[in-house]
């Protein structure tokens, strides 16, 4: 598996996870809300802002005291997102090639799907990214305004909500809606179009504008969309971003109104108004601060603030460390490292008293043989494959020809082959005898290698010690040892991957107390 493939299980993991995690925080936003029967925008905007926080901060953060840990706690049999370590036993042949084609093909596709979502998601960016400078260039485009009877109302709603920073007016005929932009020198948009209304409208107007700079909401739409482009597929996404657009648009209304300077009739007439007005253009996008939020939710805040009662607000005093408390309680999601290490070494104890442990035997002394005299004068090469019965002092018990040769290659290999010595075989800690099969090449030594000797063990990834590489008509064979079974997959997956091979199989793989023994054959193209 290449490096980008990796990178793809990664990220593709990382996805899962946070998608499982909003689900989870969503739910429980969702539920209480309802059972609660809370109706107050500001504590509508703070619960899906913690939806909002989940997508964006690390999967890995884990508490003793969270949501993860009472839900464990309570529900003892149920796991959210748990990633178990599973010991299992050495693959076998079948299983080993199985795992390696559908790694091929998978990994390909995990790859495809990554850089498909990283397009997406870079090119919502930019669109969000783009719309929210198209509305900054218009209000930098824009004329000031000077007219002192407004500049005046800036001046007391400033005062009125202790902003410190300074707020300039702005007015064009480039856009139909009101809007504020900048986060250090903020600036209100008032279209062209609504300086002819009167002073309590456009008051309206400005104060709302006002209460979106106190909070500092376009700071709050920048991570909500950032969220929201990197998290395109989640519905969590979507609907935390609606669901505070509409509950920030809500607070804005309920700020200026609970200051009484302003009569609700003329609030809302000036918010109709607005809307009739943006009939005839683009209204304010979700990349902006405005006065104008989506037409699904104008009726809403029409009926809120008909229906609103005059009920004593919540102080942010109290609310700020009841969302932190809320925050440290709900997100951290991910398994403690104390309890996952337990569930691994559970799930070891578990394999290793299931598995039926096998080492294979391991030659440790012995020559291999060279080309007798005859083969020499005859210029007779090849390959000769013997059974070998290990015993279990790891002497050679007795030696069986599987694949012969002629001018005494035979009796040469079966003579070297007997006085081997080997590490014997292991079945669960307990010595056996056991017969394995061992390859000797017969070649002359100062042959050079083939071109396509030479390109295959160039595929061969670094860690793989080869110990026997050659080629046996249109076969190339390679038998090498690998600490871990997943080297061998990967050698697969590199040879596979390589033009000039037509076919890889593996034959056999076999554990041994220096690893695995692995026997590829590839066939080349012609």
């Amino acid at each position: 598996m290449s490096w980008f493939g990796a990178q793809s299980v990664d990220v593709l993991a990382y996805l899962g996870t946070q998608t499982l995690y909003s689900f989870v925080v969503a739910c429980v936003v969702l539920i209480a809300l309802r059972v609660f029967r809370i109706t107050s925008p500001i504590i509508h905007l703070y619960a899906w802002a913690l939806v909002i926080l989940r997508l964006l901060i690390p999967a890995e953060l884990a508490s003793p005291y969270s949501l993860r840990s009472l839900l464990e706690f309570v529900f003892p049999d149920v796991s959210i997102g748990t990633s178990h370590v599973a010991v299992l036993p050495p693959p076998s042949s079948e299983h080993l090639v199985a795992t390696v084609e559908a790694g091929s093909s998978s990994g390909l596709w995990q790859s495809i799907v990554v850089m498909s979502w990283l397009l997406v998601a870079a090119a919502l960016c930019i669109v969000v990214s783009s719309r929210l400078f198209r509305y900054r260039q218009i209000a930098r485009k824009a004329d000031e305004i000077r007219t002192k009877s407004l500049l005046y109302i800036t001046e007391q709603w400033r005062h009125k909500l202790q902003i410190r920073r300074k707020v300039r007016l702005v007015s064009s005929e480039m856009c139909l809606s009101p809007f504020t932009t900048g986060f250090i020198a903020p600036k209100i948009f008032l279209p062209t179009a609504v300086m002819t209304w009167s002073r309590p409208e456009l008051e309206s107007i400005i104060a709302h504008e006002m209460v979106h700079i106190q909070r500092w909401d376009e700071l709050w739409i920048v991570i909500s969309n950032l969220a929201r482009c990197m998290h395109f597929f989640n519905p969590v996404a979507t609907l935390a971003l609606i669901e505070m657009n509409q509950a920030r648009e809500q607070l804005c209304d309920s700020d200026v109104m609970a200051q009484s300077s302003i009569p609700p009739r003329e609030y809302t007439r000036a918010l109709l108004n607005i809307i009739k007005l943006n009939q005839f253009g683009p209204a304010a996008i979700d990349a902006i601060v405005g006065m104008v939020d989506r037409k699904e939710g104008i009726k809403m805040r029409v009926i809120h603030l008909q229906t609103e009662k005059q009920t004593r607000r919540i102080k942010t005093i109290w609310l700020l460390p009841a969302f932190l408390l809320c925050a440290l309680f709900i997100l951290p999601m991910a398994e403690l490292e104390s309890r996952a290490a337990a569930h691994s070494a559970a799930g070891f104890e578990s394999a290793s008293a299931e598995k039926d442990e096998l080492i294979m035997p391991r030659r440790i002394s012995g020559s291999r043989p060279g080309l007798t005299e005859a083969a020499k004068k005859n210029g007779t090469t090849g390959v000769v494959v013997l059974q070998v019965t290990v015993a279990e002092d790891g002497s050679v018990k007795d030696v069986t020809v599987l694949r012969p040769q002629s001018d005494g290659l035979t009796e040469s290999a079966v003579a070297a082959v007997r006085q081997w010595k080997y590490k014997p075989a292991e079945r669960n800690g307990k010595k056996i005898e056991l017969a394995v099969s061992e390859v000797l090449v017969f070649r002359p030594d100062d042959l050079p290698e083939s071109e396509i000797i030479k390109q295959v063990r160039a595929r061969i990834p670094r860690g793989i010690v080869i110990e026997e590489l050659y080629q046996e008509g249109a076969f190339v064979h390679i038998k090498a040892v690998t600490p871990d079974e997943y080297l061998a997959a990967t050698t697969i997956s590199s040879l596979d991957n390589w033009k000039g091979s037509k076919e890889v199989v593996l034959k056999n793989m076999i554990r041994t107390d220096d690893g695995f023994l692995f026997h590829i054959t590839v066939t080349p193209e012609q």
